[in-house]
């Protein structure tokens, strides 16, 4: 899993529409919500950020669900991560690998 808090410091709405990385076959944002008494967690096709504001990904909240690594990773390596926001353009992150 990914966390981050994504930061919107312009005066209008962007949406987050994918993330990708040479280090995963996929990844996309999902959200764990209590649902009649059960967890469940719910795939988010697009994620908008407020203008001016923020959204956080959390342990037990939102995240970014990394699937098939394409290699082993050991806390303290680092990933690249490139968040796709649609006509606002990309950003390139550099993340670094946590214990869990």
């Amino acid at each position: 899993a990914g966390y981050m808090t994504l930061v919107n410091t312009g005066t209008e709405e962007v949406v987050l529409t994918g993330v990708e990385s040479q280090s995963y076959a996929s990844i996309d944002v999902h959200e764990m919500k209590t649902v009649n008494g059960l967890m469940e967690m719910r795939d988010i096709p697009e994620l908008a950020i407020p203008a001016n504001g923020q959204v956080q990904m959390l342990p037990g909240g939102m995240h970014l669900m990394l699937k098939g690594p394409r290699q082993h990773f050991t806390a303290g390596q680092t990933v690249q991560l490139t968040l796709n926001f649609g006509s606002a353009g990309q950003q390139v992150l550099t993340v670094m690998v946590a214990a869990r």
